[in-house]
């Protein structure tokens, strides 16, 4: 490949993997049979961490419905045509308080006040012109609970009258409204704590069990991330029935690499390098664009099936950077070392991780000059490089959510595997503004995160130790004795 075109496509795979595809979420956005599976009716909560893609899901579903309203998409076929999907709550519109008034106002009031807040605000949100006497204020002061929640209370048969009716005309017409809640998590920066989000949270989900009952054409989806859910749980009315309306947000290593092609084949220039360099040619949908595979295994079954036109991971990956990464020892295939420094310490890799660590090696690539010369569009020492700003971006993305993250400062510059008692000592030492009472408590908070890893202790020795995946090890600037550290996927 000559210097010209390599230097081409680096710039497009850095176009195709930016922020500005992501505000195109119909053609960046990759639905998957397991998002089927989240969007059943039964199911009320999605469990994610930040990047897992709760918020991607739901703004691909907006977009969906306010372009394409009545065209299936083909996975959603059945859902596209007869659901409706509208914001119940987000940090991204003016259409509902932001996070630090209902951090204010939420302080001490007990569960029965922040359900009403949750059901007047879902009548206001369907319907700001439905025939009730309090919604005026609702329209006029949203902004300000303590103004129509009592008004809410006041009213409350006529509320659930108007929602009877509204379900009524829904189910009559076949058609059902999905109400998604995102960004709840926001409230734990807003609140300082997990305490307040944790009462909104349980609030909001003991009212949908109870609509959910109730009703067959208004069903609500709340978005939330793990600890928040978990704190939340052990408060929610009949929590019982939550156990069968929960649903996990997660990604198998076929999904990862199957959200980058999708990106990558959304791109003129990066679809016909890939058509011909994994000798597989990529399918269009009428709503959604170019598709990847809909299958895309690690590699193909046996050696015979070598020349078979069959996208795989390990095609994929040898296009993209060569069939191996490292040398001698530590040799090993490209796409099992993405997946493994892709990975937390809980095994779990994201899309958003993977997609940073590609576009970073593009980005580096054009920085360090690009030459003619075979092989990957990449080179290995260019993913390599690329590894610590995509450890520090998921980093700084925890962070935003979880302050205990600023501990690993204590850590940075030393040799894991360490001694567990050692760590904690200087996370306890490390300064910051967490809350939690001691280092045993932010080791434990960091190991939840899958930042930080309890390993058993040497033979002959009764300290355990920590250590630090290598996603997040460079960007600490932490050394490791030996090989890289392996991890079981989930």
């Amino acid at each position: 490949m000559n210097a010209a075109r390599r230097k081409e496509l680096l710039e497009a795979v850095i176009e195709a993997l930016g922020e500005e595809a992501e505000r195109r979420p119909l053609t960046s956005f990759l639905p998957l049979p397991s998002h089927r599976q989240l969007l059943r009716d039964s199911i009320i909560v999605i469990v994610g961490e930040r990047g897992a893609g709760k918020t991607a899901l739901f703004q691909f579903l907006a977009a969906l419905q306010e372009s394409h309203p009545n065209h299936p998409s083909g996975v959603f076929s059945d859902l596209d045509a007869s659901h409706t999907w509208i914001n119940g709550f987000g940090e991204d519109s003016d259409a509902h308080p932001p996070t630090h008034v209902l951090a204010t106002w939420g302080q001490d009031r007990p569960p029965e006040d922040l359900e009403l807040f949750w059901l007047g605000h879902l009548i206001g949100t369907i319907d700001p012109a439905a025939d009730l006497d309090w919604l005026p204020t609702w329209v006029r002061r949203r902004n300000d609970p303590a103004a129509w929640v009592p008004l809410t209370r006041a009213s409350l048969p006529a509320c659930y009258d108007w929602l009877d009716a509204h379900n009524r005309g829904l189910v009559s017409a076949g058609r059902v409204l999905t109400v998604g809640y995102d960004n709840l998590d926001r409230l734990v920066l807003a609140s300082g704590g997990l305490d307040l989000p944790a009462r909104f949270s349980s609030a909001l989900a003991s009212l949908w069990i109870r609509l959910s009952r109730r009703y067959r054409g208004i069903r609500g989806k709340i978005f939330l991330r793990p600890d928040l859910f978990e704190r939340a749980r052990t408060s929610v009315v009949d929590a019982s029935k939550l156990r069968g309306a929960e649903a996990r947000l997660t990604w198998t290593p076929e999904d990862i690499f199957r959200v980058v092609l999708r990106r990558f084949v959304a791109n003129d220039l990066l679809r016909d390098w890939l058509a011909e360099e994994m000798k597989v040619q990529f399918d269009r949908n009428d709503v959604l664009g170019w598709m990847p595979p809909l299958a895309l295994p690690e590699q193909l079954a046996t050696v015979a099936d070598t020349d078979a036109a069959e996208a795989t991971q390990r095609g994929f990956a040898e296009a993209l950077v060569g069939p191996h990464m490292g040398s001698g020892g530590k040799k090993g295939y490209t796409h099992t070392w993405i997946l493994n420094h892709t990975q937390d310490a809980n095994g779990q890799s994201l899309p958003r991780v993977t997609l940073n660590l590609i576009r970073e090696a593009a980005r580096g690539a054009l920085v360090r000059g690009v030459d003619s010369g075979e092989g990957g569009l990449l080179s290995p020492s260019d993913l390599d490089a690329a590894q610590e700003e995509a450890g520090r971006t998921r980093l700084a993305e925890l962070l935003g959510e979880h302050p205990v993250i600023e501990r690993l400062d204590g850590l940075r510059d030393e040799v894991v595997p360490m001694p567990k008692s050692a760590a904690i000592w200087r996370l306890e030492r490390a300064a910051t503004h967490d809350g939690l009472p001691d280092g045993e408590a932010a080791f434990e908070g960091l190991c939840r995160l899958g930042v930080l890893l309890e390993r058993p202790a040497r033979r002959g020795e009764d300290d355990l130790r920590a250590d630090v995946p290598d996603l997040f090890r460079k960007a600490l600037g932490i050394k490791r004795h030996g090989g890289p550290l392996q991890l079981k996927a989930r």
